[in-house]
C-alpha cells in the first residue's frame, strides 16, 4: 500500500510540475523583437505611393533609422532619439544620406506587468506593442493622442518572413489597420518585428471612397511599403 501511495504521489508530482511548466504562454523569443541601443541602425527601401487625378504618384527612398542619444520629455520619462536620414533610391547602396526627421523612442525601465514601447512621430505618441506578447491580444496604439481610436492587434507572434534583407525567423506580427469590410475603407496595415532587430517589414494600404456614389478619394489614400535592406 505503501508503495502504491508512493506511486501515486510521484505521478501527481509530475502532473503538476508539467502543469507549471506549461502556464507560461509567452514565447522567450516576443521578449527581444524591440531592442533599444544607442547607435544601433537599420536600413530600408521605403515606398509611398499616393494618388491624383493622373493615376498616382510614387516616392522611393533608402531610409537608416539610428538610435541616438536620451534625453527627457515633458512626462519626466527617458527616451531615445530617433535620426531619420534618406537617400533617394537612385544612388543604390552608395548613399547619400540627408537628415529627415528627429523621432523618439519610449520602452519603461521596469518591465512588471503589462507595458507599452511607444514610437514618437511629429508629436504622436503611438503605442506600437504591447507587453507581453500573445496572439490576439489588442489595445488601442491612439490613446495617447487626440486622434480617433486604433486598435492594434497581434497576428502570428511566431512566423518566418522573407525581406529584402533575408529571412527571419520568429517573427511577430501587429496588425495595425483592419476595416476591409467597409463601404466607406479599405484599410488594412501591418509592422513586422523580428528578434534581436526591430522593424523589418512594414505596409499600409489606406483607401477612402467618401465621395458622391462612394467614388474614391485620391486626396486621402495611400500605399506605404517598406523592408529591411541591411543592418551597417
Amino acid at each position: 500500500m505503501k508503495r502504491q501511495f508512493s506511486l501515486l504521489l510521484a505521478c501527481a508530482v509530475l502532473v503538476l510540475t508539467g502543469c507549471e511548466a506549461t502556464l507560461d504562454p509567452v514565447a522567450p523569443h516576443t521578449w527581444d523583437i524591440f531592442p533599444i541601443v544607442e547607435g544601433a541602425s537599420r536600413i530600408t527601401l521605403r515606398i509611398d505611393s499616393t494618388y491624383n487625378t493622373s493615376g498616382g504618384l510614387e516616392d522611393r527612398y533608402y531610409k537608416q533609422e539610428t538610435v541616438g542619444n536620451t534625453e527627457t520629455d515633458l512626462a519626466g520619462r527617458t527616451i531615445h532619439r530617433l535620426l531619420v536620414d534618406r537617400s533617394d533610391v537612385s544612388n543604390g547602396a552608395e548613399y547619400q544620406w540627408e537628415r529627415d526627421r528627429v523621432w523618439a523612442l519610449y520602452a519603461p525601465d521596469s518591465v512588471n506587468g503589462d507595458y507599452y514601447v511607444e514610437r514618437i512621430e511629429e508629436n504622436q505618441k503611438v503605442r506600437i506593442l504591447k507587453f507581453p506578447v500573445l496572439q490576439g491580444v489588442s489595445w488601442n496604439g491612439n490613446l495617447l493622442n487626440q486622434n480617433k481610436e486604433q486598435i492594434f492587434e497581434y497576428g502570428n507572434v511566431d512566423t518566418t518572413v522573407t525581406v529584402l534583407a533575408g529571412t527571419f525567423e520568429n517573427c511577430v506580427m501587429v496588425v495595425n489597420k483592419d476595416e476591409r469590410a467597409s463601404f466607406i475603407q479599405d484599410t488594412y496595415a501591418y509592422e513586422i518585428y523580428a528578434p534581436g532587430i526591430g522593424l523589418i517589414k512594414k505596409y499600409d494600404r489606406t483607401k477612402f471612397y467618401d465621395k458622391p456614389g462612394n467614388g474614391f478619394n485620391e486626396s486621402v489614400s495611400y500605399v506605404i511599403q517598406e523592408e529591411l535592406v541591411e543592418i551597417p
